[in-house]
This record gives C-alpha cells, sequence and structure tokens, in this order.
C-alpha cells in the first residue's frame, strides 16, 4: 500500500473527518442521471406545512422527516417512443410517469435534451376520464433552460420564454392558453444535506423567482419562489414557498415538496439474528459499476453512521446516520454520478470504528 494510502486510512480511522466542501454539478452528471432506462423514486409532501431552508453561504439542511403523501417512479425514455413525442421534435430525453387519479390512469412525459444545461421543451400527457380521452399539450418557446452547467455557489442567470397549454377533450375542440414567464435563478448556499432515512450528500441550493402572465381574459399575474437542493447524483428536493414575502433562511411557510432519491442509498435489516460482535463487510460486488452492497452488524443498540471518502479524504457521501437496534444490515449504494477511482467505506458504531476500500470503475 502506498505511504498516501496509508496515511489517509490512519486519519479516517482517528478523526470524524467531514468536508463541507462546495460541489460542482457538470454536463456529465446530468447525462448519468438522465441516461435512458434510469430510474428513480419521486415522493410528493403536501402535509408539510413549514420547513427550514437553511442560511445562505455554508449551511445544512434536514430533510429526513419529509410525508410520503404520494410514491412514484420517474423513468428516462427516447421521446421517440412515446405516442406525443413527435410534438417536441428537438427533445433528446422524456421523463416517463403513470399516475393514479380517483381510479383513473394518467400518463405523463416531460420532454427534455441536455445541451450546456438542461433544457425543458415541455410536457404532455393523456388519459380517459369517464369516458373522455384527454390530452393535455405544454410547449415553451424558447426552451426553458433550468440549469445551467457548470454550476456551483453564486452561479446566476436568468431566461424569458412563452409556455403554450393546449388541452383537447375529445370530442370537443382543444382549448389553449398562453403564458409568459421569467425565471431568476441563483445558487445561494452549499453544505450537506440529509434525506430521509438518514443518508447525507453535498448539496446547491438554487433559489428560483418566477413571474408569471398570462394572456388573454383580462390577464393573470403570479410570483413564486422556489428552492431546489441539488446534488451530483441527481438526488434532489424541491421546496415551494407558501409566502412570496418570506426570508430567504430559517423556517418558512412551505406548499409543497418534492424529493426525488436517485437511488443513493437504501438501508435494510439482513435477518433476525442479533450478531455477537461489531463487523463491517467486503462491500459486493468489487469492483463495481454503478451500485454495491454493503453489509456490517452490530450487536446492541447503537449511533451508527457510515460515511464514503474519496482518495483525498473527502467525505462524499453518508450513507446512514441513526440509531439502529442490534442487528445485521445491507446498504444499498448507487454511485451515479461519481467518477471512478479507488473509495473508503468507514462504519462507526459507538466506540467501533472499522474502514474499507472499494473501487468503483466505469
Amino acid at each position: 500500500m502506498k505511504k498516501p494510502v496509508v496515511l489517509l486510512f490512519c486519519f479516517l480511522f482517528l478523526s470524524g473527518y467531514t468536508a463541507l466542501a462546495q460541489i460542482t454539478i457538470t454536463q456529465s452528471d446530468l447525462q448519468s442521471y438522465l441516461a435512458l432506462g434510469h430510474t428513480v423514486s419521486a415522493i410528493d409532501d403536501t402535509s408539510t406545512t413549514s420547513l427550514n431552508i437553511g442560511n445562505t453561504g455554508a449551511t445544512s439542511w434536514n430533510f429526513s422527516g419529509l410525508h410520503y403523501d404520494r410514491v412514484y417512479t420517474l423513468m428516462s425514455v427516447a421521446p421517440s417512443s412515446t405516442p406525443l413525442g413527435s410534438h417536441f421534435p428537438s427533445s433528446t430525453i422524456s421523463l416517463f410517469d403513470t399516475t393514479n387519479i380517483q381510479g383513473y390512469e394518467l400518463q405523463s412525459w416531460v420532454y427534455l435534451g441536455i445541451n450546456n444545461g438542461l433544457l425543458i421543451y415541455g410536457s404532455a400527457g393523456q388519459g380517459s376520464v369517464s369516458g373522455f380521452q384527454i390530452t393535455f399539450l405544454s410547449h415553451n418557446n424558447p426552451a426553458s433552460n433550468s440549469l445551467v452547467v457548470p454550476i456551483t455557489m453564486n452561479t446566476n442567470w436568468s431566461e424569458d420564454y412563452v409556455k403554450t397549454d393546449t388541452t383537447i377533450i375529445s370530442p370537443l375542440p382543444p382549448s389553449s392558453s398562453i403564458t409568459n414567464f421569467h425565471h431568476s435563478y441563483v445558487v445561494d448556499a452549499y453544505g450537506n444535506m440529509t434525506l430521509p432515512g438518514g443518508a447525507t450528500v453535498p448539496a446547491l441550493r438554487l433559489k428560483t423567482d418566477t413571474r408569471s402572465y398570462m394572456l388573454g381574459g383580462g390577464g393573470f399575474y403570479s410570483r413564486d419562489i422556489s428552492y431546489l437542493f441539488l446534488t451530483t447524483s441527481g438526488t434532489q428536493v424541491e421546496v415551494e414557498a407558501a409566502d412570496t414575502t418570506s426570508p430567504n433562511t430559517g423556517v418558512i411557510p412551505v406548499r409543497g415538496i418534492t424529493f426525488i432519491n436517485a437511488g443513493i442509498t437504501a438501508v435494510q435489516p439482513a435477518n433476525n439474528n442479533i450478531p455477537n460482535n461489531f463487523n463491517l463487510e467486503q462491500n459486493y460486488p468489487n469492483p463495481f459499476n454503478p451500485s454495491t452492497m454493503i453489509s456490517y452488524s452490530i450487536p446492541s443498540s447503537q449511533k451508527v453512521t457510515l460515511k464514503v471518502y474519496d482518495e483525498l479524504g473527502r467525505e462524499v457521501v453518508t450513507l446512514v446516520n441513526s440509531e439502529q437496534a442490534a442487528g445485521n444490515y445491507n446498504v444499498s449504494f448507487n454511485a451515479t454520478g461519481f467518477a471512478s477511482g479507488v473509495y473508503f467505506y468507514k462504519l462507526q458504531a459507538g466506540s467501533f470504528i472499522q474502514i474499507k476500500k472499494m473501487i468503483l470503475m466505469k
């Protein structure tokens, strides 16, 4: 083992080192997250009415207590494989979702592209409700530049576009509405974000100030503030502020939260047997791409942390950070968005500490 690796191993063992480094999200991260066939889980929390959005600059966020009011799955598919993809010829990626509303199944797609950022060309949906076939089309002109890359602390931009919404309820004639949008974006905070399940990941906070004006019918003006907490893997939390006059720090009233889990981690008890000793197993498979399983055992109830570090000793993700009962546990680690190389994972349970090496090979 090389001397720098030996020094790193000793450093991780003796310290509770946690890096609060600013991250940068790149076009490669977007391409990995939105690769065709990639599936992520998502939840909508409509029960929470207030939330701590942290401070500007270096901060941290705790979203471990979100409610699972609606759970669904998003899948990246080719636009050409969707029934309404021909309406969005410039799109190269589509996010597919199926929703059941009051017994009626509705399918929806968001049509995207990646070009120095994330472009949203529009969305579409269709389904049958009470015997009526409904089709919904929404076009952005030009495409909304909802994310620029590379993006890091203090990145900012603005955009204007026109959104045309068309609803077709067969056999009735279509109806349309046109809305002008102006978005102002700024990354105003960075830090560690604790997710439902206890995983902690480095994130950026992107604040969006949206002003819209619907044309026709006397017009309708509205303003919205939202906060998007972004990670390199695609895991994210979006928070809609209920009041545009609320401060951009601390606890604010909210009217909706969406959590998208790109599969960083899932913790499951392995069996009901109580182990006699602490133990951290070698991950399997190893080398891996992009997912691997980490197993460990604790003979008594303990505060448990399981963290992953890169070769330079920088913490890249916290997989577990919670009180756990005695037992055997499996942790699924998905490294989508991480660079190939050597990583170290460190288990700490009470005074017990153990570290092992794993290799991500893409």
